[in-house]
């Protein structure tokens, strides 16, 4: 029949027993940490893309300033003006007939004018109708009390006889006399230097006088 079995091998039974549970508990206990640590690393990353969103609004932010610098800078090198008329008068050489002629530029409607819109007109009603020139730029205009002052690009260079060139110059200095009652003189320069062709020499610390533009008629 079945032996007895005996007192002394029960305990080890039950050992083994509780080692098998205490090993399925730690297995299961490290299966719950891994998975723990899986929604930190969402988070981390939730974070990032967060910052960038928030990156990417500053930018764009900065962005606008540096629009709007730009027009304090723009407002800087051509200061606003208030024109007593919004059309403009000029005198003009026209090669081809021989004389001086008149011409007006009407100021658009809602134009922000500055000290740069009397050259902008010259530029519409004369430099390129008549003369068929190129435009004119500048890289800045300043009144200081009465003296004009005016840093032209190299656009201002073009391929003109001596006459032509003098006209071209003289008459836009008229506009401005004409057009801006407070200057007395003017000065040019061409990129901060001075304006100089094979016909004409202009000086940056030479000015030009109302009397000596306004008498030659």
């Amino acid at each position: 029949m079945f032996k007895k079995t005996k007192g002394k091998e029960k305990p080890k039974y039950i050992l083994t027993v509780l080692f098998i549970l205490m090993f399925t508990m730690m297995a299961m206990a490290g299966c719950g940490l891994v998975k723990e640590s899986v929604p930190p690393q969402n988070q981390e990353s939730t974070g990032q893309e967060g910052a960038t969103e928030a990156t990417g609004t500053e930018s764009g932010e900065t962005g606008g300033d540096q629009a709007a610098g730009q027009e304090e800078s723009d407002a800087g090198k051509f200061p606003a003006y208030t024109f007593a008329s919004d059309t403009l008068h000029y005198k003009g050489y026209n090669v081809v007939k021989d004389v001086l002629e008149d011409h007006q530029y009407v100021i658009p409607a809602g134009t922000k004018t500055t000290l740069k819109t009397v050259l902008d007109g010259y530029n519409a009603v004369y430099m390129l109708p008549v003369l068929s020139g190129q435009q004119i730029e500048v890289n800045s205009i300043s009144l200081e009390g009465s003296l004009l002052k005016i840093d032209f690009t190299r656009s201002i260079y073009g391929n003109y006889g001596s006459g032509t060139e003098l006209y071209l110059l003289e008459n836009l200095f008229r506009g401005y006399f004409e057009n801006v009652p407070e200057i007395e003189e003017i000065s040019i320069a061409v990129e901060g230097k001075a304006y100089e062709t094979g016909h004409i020499v202009y000086e940056p610390d030479q000015v030009i006088t109302r009397d000596e533009v306004m008498s030659e008629g």
